[in-house]
């Protein structure tokens, strides 16, 4: 049993790194594929054990516009594909590496939400399931001014996660950024 547990774990790993390393294409197909990020915020309540989930809604494509997060159940993934950047869109300190050339760590294809803590607690929000390579980050204040609460890069694989604690009516904004200048994946 040992050694089957071993061989398990060995192959698995084996596995996990090609699927890592494989090369990433840089050919755009005539027709690109929609590119999906699923977005998912749960906040809980600090004097319930409850999670309340939030429903997405096409994203923004501007932190401006961003799109208001509703407490309805359920969730939805927004096509990113013809999404763009804007050259006042923040830097992502959390990007990993050195991304591509001209904008770096500013992203690209960035998509934008805003939600408004409807109590004190803590909130998790992430982008499992995307189909390319996420950069998530979340803000206070205004788009005027924001502060950066939370920013993260490849949580497990290419999808972000981050966990944070909430103010009650305080307003965040999300924003999901590509990684990658040019469309990849499905």
């Amino acid at each position: 049993m040992r050694r089957f547990t071993v061989t398990s774990i060995l192959l698995f790993i084996v596995l996990g790194l090609t699927a890592v390393l494989q090369p990433r294409s840089t050919t755009l197909a005539a027709s690109p594929a929609p590119i999906q990020v699923p977005v998912t915020l749960v906040a809980t309540d600090d004097t319930r054990p409850d999670n309340l989930p939030f429903s997405l809604n096409t994203a923004a494509d501007t932190c401006s516009a961003a799109t208001n997060l509703s407490n309805i159940p359920g969730g939805d993934e927004s096509i990113v594909n013809f999404m763009t950047e804007s050259s006042s869109d923040p830097q992502l300190s959390c990007a990993w590496g050195t991304p591509p050339a001209p904008r770096g760590k500013q992203g690209y294809r960035t998509v934008w939400y805003k939600f408004t803590a409807p109590h004190s607690g803590v909130a998790t929000i992430d982008t499992y399931y995307s189909t390319y390579d996420t950069i998530l980050a979340v803000y206070r204040g205004s788009c005027d001014s924001l502060a950066m609460a939370a920013c993260n890069d490849d949580n497990i694989g290419f999808s972000s996660k981050v966990t944070l604690n909430v103010s009650r009516e305080q307003t965040y904004y999300i924003e999901v950024a590509d990684w990658q200048s040019s469309a990849s994946g499905t």
